[in-house]
């Protein structure tokens, strides 16, 4: 199913949203596919009862989703998944894909961020939402749960984080974001002296997003770090809709 006609769907679920009892950071909400269990910014989705149309209904407004994944049947191996908002964010869905044959139940975990945060497990997310954009045209778009760098119609422009670290060693950075022109924008990721190339996949849709894995880095020592986003070539139309780098640490 394209994700045009995904999004045209979950327009259509906002009586079945509405049947959420609300978001609190510490909380289990029941909802008609399953529940979701949360602590602070980690979030645990149990889908009971898989849809026909594989979209999740969320309870708006929920907090600034910056990674999204489901757990495999082997209870070890993960997918991206994506989720999205309506135009002004009131209406959020997960996007699932095709349900295994003979899958039951399903798990899905969401991360989420406001501002740029090392967190205690020493993951760290470069939040759209305090990025310094350079540039022309790009700029910060935010709604309640959504925040991005939008307008990024010119290639030259380009974003960059000034953070500080107190912990170091291996990362595996992913770039949340979405794009609806076709595949293939290339990027250069920047983290102190450190590139990563990265060619973007498409997710359909601007108002769909996804992450992607950019590759590993090194954070060499605690302290103050530079990050940047580049665009080498826009492939057609504009960059995307940047919404974070997530930096997961490794062994």
């Amino acid at each position: 199913m394209k994700h045009t006609a995904r999004i045209r769907l979950f327009l259509g679920l906002a009586a079945w949203i509405g049947l959420a009892s609300g978001f609190a950071a510490d909380s289990s909400i029941k909802m008609p596919w399953g529940t979701i269990a949360s602590k602070g910014d980690r979030h645990e989705v149990r889908v009971d009862q898989w849809p026909a149309n594989r979209l999740l209904p969320l309870s708006p407004p929920f907090p600034n989703i910056v990674s999204a994944w489901i757990i495999g049947d082997d209870g070890t191996s993960t997918q991206s998944i994506h989720w999205m908002f309506n135009p002004d964010a009131t209406q959020i869905a997960l996007g699932l894909p095709p349900l295994e044959p003979g899958r039951k139940a399903s798990i899905i975990h969401l991360f989420t961020t406001e501002k740029t945060t090392e967190h205690a497990d020493s993951t760290l997310v470069l939040s759209a939402l305090d990025a310094k954009v350079v540039g022309e045209k790009a700029k910060l778009e935010t709604n309640p749960g959504n925040h991005r760098i939008g307008y990024w119609s010119n290639p030259r422009d380009h974003v960059e984080w000034n953070f500080e670290t107190k912990g170091y060693g291996r990362y595996e950075v992913e770039i949340a974001f979405s794009r609806s022109g076709r595949a293939g924008a290339r990027l250069i990721l920047l983290i102190d002296d450190q590139e990563l190339p990265v060619t973007l996949a498409t997710t359909g849709n601007w108002y769909v997003y996804t992450g992607q894995s950019a590759g590993m880095i090194t954070i060499a020592k605690p302290g103050r770090h530079v990050a940047r986003v580049r665009c080498v070539d826009p492939a057609g139309g504009a960059v995307m809709n940047l919404k974070a780098l997530v930096l997961r640490p490794r062994p």
